[in-house]
Parts: C-alpha cells; structure tokens; sequence
C-alpha cells in the first residue's frame, strides 16, 4: 500500500508534534531486514518511529527486532543516537520525507522500491539502506544527494493558461491530461473533476477557458494543508486526509498513523507465521498464559458469586459480554475515536440493549462505567 502524496502531506502534519524536538534513544532493526525502528524520547512521552522503503509511521505494537542489526542500522545508530530533530517536512509534493537532526538528516524515500537515506550536514550520502545508480542520479557513499525528477508541475502552482497550453497539445482525456500535466494523485484528479462538473472523460482539447479555472481552483483548494480539514477516511486499504465526494463509499477513521500501523504491522513480522522458532514458543507460552490467567480470573468470579451475593453473580453473568466491550472500547481508543464516537460504535456493534448499559467512558483516566 502507497500513501497518496497528499495523504503524505497529512501524515506529515500529524507526526510534527511528536518527532519534533524527540531524542533518538535506540535504534533497532525489524526482523527480515524489514525496517527500522527509533525509540524517541519525546514530549509525550516514549514513542516508537518505523521508517522503511515506501512508509513511516508512529507504532504502538510490539514488533520483532534483529539481534545482528546490519551495517546501515548500525551506521545509524552511531551518527543519530542521543540526535534531537530538529524537522520533519516533505519535499514539495513528492513521496519524499526529510527528518532533520542535529547535523544529520534522513531521507525516506516513499515511492515504489523506495529507500531510506543518510545525509551529512552538506547533503552528502553516509550511507543508504540499498545503494543504487538510476538513469538520472545514484545514491552512492560520499556523493551528493540529489532528489528524483519532479513527476509534474505542482498543484499549487497550477493556473488556467498552464492547462488550456498542456490541454490544447493533449490528445489525450482530461483527467489524464491534468495527470500527466501536474503532480496530483489519481483519485484526487477524479475529485477536481466531479468538483468542476465536468466529466472526466472530456477530451481535453475540448475543456474551456472557464473548466480550466474551476480545475485550477479546485486542486489548490484540495492541495492546501490545513489541519482544520484533516478529517481522515478509508476505503478498503486506502485512506485519505478528507471526504471525497468522488468516494462517497468512504468511512471515517482513525489518525493516518493509526492506519498504517496497523496495516503494516502483520506484515512487518507481528504475526507468528512470521517469527522465528524461538519467537513462536515465546508467543505461545504468552497466549497460554493469557488464557490461564483469564481461566484463573471466571473461576475466580464463580467463586465469588457464590459467596459474595447479587452483584457478584450479575458480574459473572455478564463477563464474557462485558469483556467484548472493553475490548472493543480499547481497540477504537487505539484507532484514534473520542468517547462519543466510541458510543456510537458500540451501539453498531452490539445493538442499543448492550450500548445502554455504557454509562461513560474516560479516556483520560482510562475508565469505562458499566450499568449491570
């Protein structure tokens, strides 16, 4: 899964308050040169920043390190431990990240085979996690660092004559003529269009003086990052910054990071299909000894409700339904929801004689009351 460049954009928004100003307290690397994790000692607290070819995100999942790091990671955890960053942005609207640290700097190169490079104070290349040679440039060792091609013109620079001049030589539809013309992803040229009204499938020599300026508007409006209309969406594997009406399909989610970690997670080596021999039966003692200690706990409540009278038993009766929801409760807290948001859930999960019973729900102080 490829973030879109603007959804990029998002997710660089929302990190900001994290990764600026963390310190890099570890680095490590996942199992099957699967990517890279920072420990950041940061503002909020301790947080775990994953960085490979084609993503990064924030994790709140636990997942499997190497104990024989490669010669990158360790190149990196010599020059960037103890490194405060300084910034966090993206370079134009390309699938590129620069972090920023004290001296040193990493590009992440998130496009298809994508890569993760660092920089020195100049940046020259000290070491990247695949060096190659393209067409264009190379990511060698003690060579400068040069950004790939721009893909087009970017959105915000887009003015009615640029796309009547493109359009006019185009033989081409036009939304991919605006495609080919400028730096918008595909399903936000199909958003500029149902915005304009104009069908997509105009040709786009035959797009007017006035379509041309309601394409232009349109795409500097949905190009220009705003928190204040950050409110993400999914649909299926995909997640953008806001509602589309081209996607009416779409359904409201959690932070971008969220999303990715989540996503990513499994395939970075969470699951046990994944893990070593030594790392199943780890899992394995974990998983049976959760279950013994949930085992341990209902013969502990049956024992109480035979003793301790009604609100025992009324405990007991309801503990493998009253389990569901703070399950549930716990998992939607994780994908970013507020307590109101959570009632709602609950309510499309469990019916309104379940969601009733939820008196209140604290996420500051963690606490969920519950009605017997």
């Amino acid at each position: 899964m490829q973030l879109s460049n603007i959804a990029l954009a998002y997710l660089v928004l929302e990190t900001k308050k994290t990764l600026e100003g963390a310190i890099v307290r570890k680095v490590q690397e996942l199992q099957n040169n699967s990517g890279l994790k920072f420990k950041l000692q940061s503002k909020e607290g301790t947080k775990d920043l994953v960085v490979g070819k084609g993503f990064f995100f924030l994790t709140n999942h636990r997942l499997p390190v190497t104990e024989k790091p490669s010669n990158f990671a360790q190149r990196l955890k010599k020059h960037l431990l103890n490194k405060k960053i300084l910034e966090i942005s993206q370079h134009g609207f390309e699938r590129i990240v620069i972090i920023k640290f004290e001296g040193k700097s990493l590009a992440l190169e998130l496009f298809h085979n994508g890569n993760v490079v660092l920089l020195d104070e100049n940046n020259v290349i000290i070491d990247a996690l695949e060096l190659a040679e393209f067409r264009d440039r190379e990511i060698r060792k003690k060579q400068p660092y040069a950004f790939p091609p721009e893909r087009g013109i970017s959105p915000l620079e887009l003015s009615p004559e640029k796309i009547m001049e493109a359009f006019k030589k185009s033989d081409k539809d036009a939304l991919r003529a605006l495609f080919e013309l400028a730096n918008i992803a595909p399903e936000i040229a199909e958003e500029i269009f149902v915005l304009a009204k104009i069908p997509k499938e105009t040709p786009a020599r035959k797009i007017s003086g006035k379509q041309a300026q309601a394409i232009a508007q349109n795409a500097k409006e949905l190009y220009t990052v705003a928190a204040a209309k950050y409110a993400p969406v999914a649909v299926k594997e995909n997640i953008f910054p806001f509602m589309l009406k081209s996607k009416p399909e779409a359904e409201k989610t959690g932070p971008i990071t969220v999303f990715l970690d989540d996503a990513f997670s499994g395939r970075l080596g969470e699951t046990l299909a994944g893990a070593t021999e030594s790392q199943v039966g780890a899992e394995k003692k974990k998983l049976e000894f959760l279950k013994n200690e949930q085992e341990t706990a209902q013969k502990r409540l049956e024992e109480i409700a035979e003793t301790s009278g009604k609100k025992a038993e009324l405990i007991y009766a309801n503990y493998s339904e009253l389990g569901n929801v703070l399950s549930a409760v716990r998992l939607m807290e994780k994908r970013g929801k507020n307590s109101a948001e959570i009632m709602r859930e609950l309510e499309k999960l469990f019916g309104e004689r379940v969601a009733r019973r939820v008196n209140a729900i604290d996420l500051k102080k963690k606490e969920v009351t519950l009605e017997l």
